[in-house]
């Protein structure tokens, strides 16, 4: 995570950049600026553990979600835009 990250500093994730308009994460509700800090109950502690874990998962994720300095929880059904 960067230090103009919402999250640097208070926890470890996957910073989220950008979200495409019409795909499965916007329309679970992540926006830019959440940072992923768990994947089905596991802590995510890189990007690169994200996305390892999510490629592991053909048609649901939840997703641990920090903003607003509060963790939010989202389902993103893959594939179902």
């Amino acid at each position: 995570m960067t230090p103009g990250s919402p999250g640097y500093g208070k926890v470890q994730g996957a910073a989220v950049l950008s979200v495409e308009p019409d795909s499965a994460a916007a329309s679970s509700g992540l926006v830019e600026g959440d940072v992923i800090v768990t994947i089905d109950r596991k802590p995510i502690g890189s990007p690169e553990q994200a996305v390892r874990i999510a490629a592991d998962h053909a048609d649901l994720l939840l997703l641990g979600i920090y903003r607003d300095d509060q963790v939010h929880f989202v389902v993103v059904r893959r594939g179902n835009s």
